[in-house]
């Protein structure tokens, strides 16, 4: 067994930060309402979607004249889980951007569309009147255009503000009950899209919503979640078309979501859990709620995070995350068979200069979608220097210091979002991804002379994935150091200089609102995962 001294110095060098961030940042000037959010419309021959009060009024007329009753009142024609169900009021943030049901259009297009200020989420309700095609697995997506960052959160990696898409996509499943596949069924349906916030989005945008069916075998999840399973998402982005899906991510939403979480901390019959954390925390989290996962740092495994930490209670499931694995949509929208869904174009993304545009239909809610991103990609700071602390056989073993560049954790926070809060809080890990996907080289080549004896630090180990939390230090192969024979002598520290990277650390970076009086005062957690650069110091 190797004896590993203590280096005190080593983690006293003051460019690194320390290991955990909590920026604690009040509502001031700089968070003013954007004026231009909500610019007068001056087309004389413009419309409104019409609003109604989706909490009270049951029944809706769609544009064939019947009257259908909504999905969150008892015996409404839905499958939608429950855990959607019950997740539309005011008071939680939602607002009512489109109502496609009641304003003069063509038949067929029976769309209402719900926007949460606070988690980002776009909520598009459909109503299928129509005979539902053959097809097991049914897919939405929504398309902008323009060049712009609002969907940079589709796959397991966030991607930060200032990387922006021509005609960016979010292709997210139909959200079904477990008991049957994700098919788009007869009544109403729903589907989710997160927006992320940029601040470079002034000009009209317009977005699309298609959808088609794929059939169950062509959709591939790499993970431990399966399509039929309570509670799974399939996203993914796509530049241009359905086939050129380039990152995908599997989502694990409400009850589901805290039994796939539940099920990661029980022991195994190898007698150890996935998720490594101490017995009576992972009982604590069990029996718990969404509270028990933030505080035990549960959200920061995940490539993204949604929760709302109930108040006084912790047994409210409403939160949602991405886990490990991918996702293959495998063939083409023309080779894949359509439904009978109304496609809709030409919806102008709410947030934009509307006295721009001359159009027949204008978003009710008409302030700037997506709550936060970064400006720019994180940076991890990695010593040049590092100190003997083990002697080996045939290697001697050193170590070097590693932290989050804090100067580079930009958080950009929607000014409209700004406006309906207290206050809000940024907070920041660094976490080592050892193995992703079943791959050791999952983010390119990695160093060989990098050791992992960090095992205090292991918190996740299925296997495919293995990833540590909190990770400042590395462990790394080096010469044997001149021998320090003279005991008369004060020397310095052994030490040798390195000039390599190892790119398999991930920052985490977890923001949470804090709601104005009036709303509903649970906190809302959105914790996102980006792939930093790197910077070599001396």
């Amino acid at each position: 067994m190797k004896q590993f001294k203590s280096i005190p110095i080593l983690f006293s060098l003051i460019y690194f930060t320390s290991c955990q961030k909590d920026i604690s940042l009040l509502q001031n000037d700089e968070f003013k309402l954007d004026k231009s959010a909500t610019s007068n419309i001056t087309n004389l021959n413009a419309v409104i979607t019409p609003n109604f009060n989706w909490e009270t009024t049951t029944n809706i007329l769609l544009p064939d004249g019947t009257n259908r009753i909504l999905p969150w009142f008892s015996s409404s024609i839905t499958a939608i889980p429950s855990y959607i169900l019950a997740d539309y009021h005011k008071a939680d943030g939602w607002e009512l951007v489109y109502n496609l049901c009641n304003t003069p259009g063509q038949l067929g297009q029976n769309y209402f569309i719900l926007y949460n200020k606070f988690t980002g989420t776009l909520r598009t309700f459909y109503f299928l009147s129509d005979n539902v095609t053959s097809g097991s697995n049914g897919m939405w997506g929504i398309s902008l255009n323009g060049n712009n960052s609002m969907l940079n959160n589709a796959g397991y990696f966030a991607i930060p503000m200032d990387v922006r898409t021509t005609n960016p996509s979010f292709i997210s499943s139909n959200i079904t009950n477990e008991s049957i596949a994700k098919t788009i069924n007869r009544g109403w349906n729903a589907f989710d899209t997160e927006f992320t916030y940029d601040n470079s989005v002034s000009q009209p945008l317009n977005f699309y919503i298609s959808t088609y069916n794929k059939n169950i075998q062509d959709v591939t999840l790499s993970g431990d979640l399966n399509l039929n399973s309570s509670g799974t998402i399939v996203t993914s982005s796509s530049k241009n078309s359905w086939s050129d899906a380039s990152t995908s991510a599997a989502k694990s939403v409400g009850e589901g979501a805290k039994s796939y979480v539940d099920d990661k901390l029980e022991k195994k019959a190898n007698g150890s859990a996935i998720i490594k954390i101490a017995l009576p925390l992972a009982t604590s989290i069990i029996s718990g709620g969404v509270s028990d996962i933030v505080n035990a740092g549960i959200n920061l495994l995940f490539g993204s995070f949604i929760g709302k930490k109930s108040v006084p209670t912790s047994t409210t499931q409403k939160l949602e995350f991405k886990t490990q694995g991918t996702v293959s949509l495998n063939g083409t929208i023309t080779g894949s068979e359509a439904t009978n869904v109304s496609p809709v174009a030409n919806l102008l993304v709410p947030g934009t200069d509307l006295s721009l545009v001359n159009n027949t239909i204008y978003p009710f809610y008409n302030k700037k979608l997506g709550v936060w991103n970064l400006k720019n990609a994180p940076k991890v700071l990695v010593s040049k220097t590092a100190y003997h602390v083990a002697d080996g056989l045939d290697n001697n073993v050193y170590i070097r210091a590693v932290d989050i560049d804090a100067s580079s954790i930009k958080v950009d926070l929607n000014p409209d979002v700004a406006s309906e809060i207290s206050s809000f809080t940024v907070t920041t890990n660094l976490y080592y991804y050892e193995k992703f996907n079943n791959s050791l080289t999952w983010n390119a080549t990695s160093s060989s002379n990098i050791l992992h004896y960090n095992q205090d630090q292991l918190i996740y180990d299925d296997g495919k994935n293995i990833i540590y939390k909190d990770m400042h230090s590395e462990y790394l192969y080096g010469p044997y150091p001149v021998p320090q024979t003279d005991p008369t002598q004060d020397y310095e520290e052994p030490s040798m200089q390195t000039n390599f990277i190892d790119n398999k650390y991930v920052v985490k970076v977890t923001v949470t609102l804090y709601p104005k009086s009036g709303y509903n005062p649970d906190p809302i957690v959105i914790t996102r995962s980006y792939k930093p650069n790197y910077e070599l110091v001396d």
